[in-house]
C-alpha cells in the first residue's frame, strides 16, 4: 500500500444535481475523498448510488444542463478541477486523467479505426508523430491481450466482440500514462482469464508509474483482491470509508454488512434463497434532513429519523455515517440487542392420507322401447262379379306403411281409398248359325 504523501486527487463536498421537470434530483450531495498516488481506491455500491455520476463530475463529463456541479472542491496538480477552463480541462483528460468508460459497445467511434482513436490522444497530448503513434498504438493493444495488434489497427469497432473493444478502452485511457486512471466497471465484458490479466497489468502500471487508480464495481471480490482502500456509497453519499481488510474484518455501517452478506460463499452450508436488502433505495428527488438507509436500516432508532449522521472516526483511516459509532450518542438513543434468534421448527413429514373409496355411479336408465301400433288393415271390399262376356277387372294393390324406427308411437296413416275404376262397355258377340243348310 502507498505511504500517506500528498494525494494526487482530493475531493471536497461535491454536490451535483440533475434539473428536470418534477424537479432537482440529488445525484451527488456532499462527497469527500482522496486518492494518493499508486493507490487503488475502490468505490462500490448498488446501481444508482452515485459512483459515476461523482467520477464524471470530477472531469466535467456531464452534460450541462440538465446537470450541474453545484458545490465543491476538486484538487489536481495544485488547480482545482470545477474552476479551470475547458481548453486546458480538455488537455488534463486523456492526457493526465485516464477514463475508461462502462459501456464498451457505445464508447468507441464506429466510423473511425481502433488504431486512429488509440494513436489520437498519443498525437495530441504526447506530440508524437504517425509512425511513432502507430507503433505505440501496437504495443498498448498487446499490453492488453489483444494477439495480432498490429494487423488489428485498421479494423473497425463492430470486428472486436464486447470483451475486446472493453481491451481497447483500457488501452486508450492507458496511452498517456497518465496520473490518474478512473475505471468505470472495466472488467465487466470480460472472461475470468482477460480479466486476471487486466487486474495484474494494473497492478504493475500503478507500480512502475505511480499511478492513482480509481476502481467501480459491484464485483467485491476483485475489490477484495486488488484494492488498498474501499469507499462505499449510497443515495448519493459516501457512507463508510476504511482500508480493504479493515472494512471487510469489521464493518461498521449497517449497509456495508448488507452488501457484504449478500455475496454467495462457495463454502458452507447450501442455501434455498441467497440474502437481499429488503426495501428500496432512496428517492434522490428529495432530500431529507434524516438517514438516507433509515427505511432499510435493522437497526432503525429515533435520532434516524430527524438527522443525517455525519462520518465518525472507527479506527486509523476509518470512518462510517452511522449513529451506532457516534461515541456522543446517548444510551437512551443505542438500540437494544435483538435475542439471538430462534432455530426455524422442522417441517413434519406429512403422512399419506387414506385415499377415499371411488363412489360407484349406477348407469342412468335406458328408456324401454315402446310396443309398435297394431296397423289395423282395411276391411276388404267386395270384388264386383264380372258380367257374362266382361274380362276380369285388375285389383287396385294397396300400399303397406312403412315400418317407423321411432321409439315414439307411429302416426296412423290415412287408409288410401280405392280409384274408381272405369265403367266397361260388355262388347256384343254376333254369332251367325246355319240351320238345315242345302242338301245339294
Amino acid at each position: 500500500m502507498p505511504d500517506g504523501g500528498a494525494p494526487v486527487l482530493d475531493v471536497t463536498g461535491l454536490k451535483t444535481v440533475f434539473r428536470t421537470r418534477g424537479g432537482e434530483v440529488h445525484a451527488v450531495n456532499t462527497v469527500d475523498f482522496h486518492l494518493n498516488a499508486g493507490e487503488l481506491l475502490g468505490v462500490v455500491g448498488e446501481s444508482g448510488s452515485g459512483k459515476s455520476v461523482t467520477m464524471m463530475s470530477l472531469i466535467g463529463l456531464l452534460p450541462t444542463p440538465p446537470a450541474e456541479v453545484r458545490a465543491g472542491r476538486v484538487m489536481f496538480d495544485g488547480r482545482d478541477l470545477l474552476k479551470t477552463d475547458d481548453e486546458t480541462l480538455r488537455d488534463i483528460r486523456g492526457g493526465q486523467i485516464g477514463f475508461v468508460f462502462q459501456d464498451p459497445m457505445t464508447s468507441l467511434n464506429p466510423v473511425f479505426t481502433v488504431g486512429f482513436q488509440i494513436m489520437e490522444p498519443l498525437r495530441r497530448h504526447m506530440g508524437m508523430g504517425k509512425r511513432a503513434a502507430r507503433v505505440r498504438a501496437a504495443e498498448l493493444l498487446d499490453l492488453v491481450g489483444i494477439p495480432d495488434a498490429t494487423r488489428r489497427l485498421g479494423d473497425f469497432p463492430h470486428q472486436f466482440s464486447g470483451g475486446m473493444r472493453q481491451r481497447v478502452m483500457i488501452a486508450i485511457a492507458l496511452a498517456c500514462d497518465p496520473k490518474v486512471l478512473i475505471a468505470d466497471e472495466p472488467t465487466t465484458a470480460l472472461d475470468v482469464t482477460i480479466q486476471a490479466q487486466i487486474l495484474e497489468l494494473m497492478k504493475e502500471l500503478r507500480t512502475k508509474l505511480g499511478m492513482g487508480v480509481i476502481w467501480i464495481t459491484h464485483d467485491l471480490g476483485v475489490i477484495a483482491g486488488i484494492a488498498d482502500r474501499v469507499m462505499v456509497m449510497y443515495g448519493g453519499q459516501v457512507v463508510e470509508q476504511a482500508p480493504v481488510r479493515e472494512l471487510f474484518a469489521n464493518p461498521r455501517h449497517p449497509y456495508t454488512r448488507a452488501l457484504l452478506t449478500t455475496v454467495p460463499s462457495v463454502r458452507g452450508e447450501r442455501v434455498k434463497r441467497l440474502t437481499v436488502i429488503e426495501g428500496q433505495p432512496p428517492i434522490l428527488s428529495q432530500q431529507p434532513g434524516w438517514c438516507p438507509f433509515r427505511d432499510r436500516c435493522p437497526h432503525r432508532m429515533e435520532v434516524c429519523d430527524r438527522l443525517n449522521p455525519q462520518r465518525y472516526p472507527v479506527a486509523a483511516g476509518h470512518d462510517a455515517a452511522c449513529f451506532l459509532v457516534d461515541p456522543g450518542l446517548s444510551e437512551d438513543y443505542r438500540p437494544r440487542p435483538r435475542p439471538a434468534p430462534q432455530p426455524a421448527p422442522q417441517p413434519q413429514p406429512l403422512q399419506a392420507q387414506p385415499q377415499p373409496r371411488p363412489i360407484r355411479q349406477q348407469p342412468d336408465p335406458q328408456p324401454q322401447p315402446q310396443p309398435r301400433p297394431v296397423q289395423q288393415q282395411p276391411d276388404p271390399q267386395p270384388q264386383p262379379q264380372p258380367q257374362p262376356g266382361q274380362k276380369p277387372q285388375p285389383q287396385p294393390v294397396q300400399q303397406q306403411p312403412r315400418p317407423q324406427s321411432q321409439p315414439h308411437p307411429v302416426q296412423q296413416q290415412p287408409q288410401p281409398q280405392p280409384k274408381p275404376q272405369p265403367q266397361v262397355r260388355p262388347t256384343s258377340v254376333s254369332h251367325s248359325f246355319t240351320i238345315g243348310g242345302d242338301d245339294g
